[in-house]
């Protein structure tokens, strides 16, 4: 083997090794953007939650849309409506981002399930969140089944490893 032939395998080799150490940079920072893009969510996710409380204290009618077995069977007036549709949004998104699995959100519903605000909004809302489910994918159809099971007594179908 002349000395150019070594010198071409040596730069060829050199350039395998760079390639590789290229790949592995890039892929920890891709790794380090989508922790920074979950922890963002996450903090998007609690500063929600606290905009809920906000509300529910300025807002004392809104206290008794949280309670368990709130609500005299009448559907609740627009402001109420509003306050379910931002918790279950609230929900979805937790849910979705894979910080509320399947088993910790049907606890949650199902606490909510003999609420009549909850069932009211639910009876008004689903068919129009169904559509958009569709359009959003896989967990967001997942999200409306179980919220689909607990409001209006149906069992949604099995997903894959996330119950």
């Amino acid at each position: 083997m002349s000395e150019y032939e070594k010198f071409s395998v040596a730069l060829q080799l050199l350039l395998l090794i760079a390639a590789v150490i290229a790949a592995m940079v890039y892929f920890r920072q891709l790794h380090a953007m989508q922790r920074q893009l979950k922890v963002s969510l996450e903090s998007s996710s609690r500063l929600t939650h606290l905009e809920l409380l906000k509300l529910a204290i300025e807002h004392p009618d809104l206290i008794k849309v949280w309670q368990q077995e709130a609500g005299d069977g009448q559907e609740g007036p627009a402001k109420q409506h509003l306050f379910v549709n931002l918790h279950l949004s609230h929900l979805q998104t937790l849910h979705e981002m894979g910080s509320l699995s399947d088993t910790q959100l049907k606890a949650i519903l199902k606490g909510f399930a003999k609420n009549t605000y909850y069932q009211a909004f639910w009876r008004k809302a689903k068919e129009n969140r169904l559509a958009l489910a569709q359009q959003s994918g896989r967990r967001a159809l997942r999200f409306h089944g179980l919220c689909e099971s607990a409001f209006s007594g149906y069992e949604p179908a099995r997903s894959n490893g996330n119950a």
